[in-house]
């Protein structure tokens, strides 16, 4: 899965500021199931497991933009880790 991600990655322009939510969720959803929740004040919670290793990350924010581009963030540093 983690292949797919990364050439998912490489697919699109990174250094392009606005990607698309959709085109985010889609890329993480290669490597990792994905979890929403929102609590009673509407912080949003995102949950990452990795379908192979079964890690998980959280993150918190203000808003579904937020949370996902903290995951897609986490996700970039990730694949270049693993490039290394």
């Amino acid at each position: 899965m983690c292949n797919s991600a990364h050439n998912m990655v490489l697919g699109y322009n990174i250094t392009q500021k606005i990607m698309r939510n959709n085109t985010k969720l889609k890329t993480l959803l290669l490597k990792y199931t994905v979890s929403f929740d929102m609590d009673d004040n509407g912080l949003f919670t995102l949950l990452l497991i990795d379908k192979n290793t079964n890690n998980t990350h959280a993150f918190e924010g203000e808003s579904y933009g937020k949370v996902l581009a903290k995951a897609y963030s986490y996700l970039l540093r990730v694949l270049k880790e693993d490039k290394r």
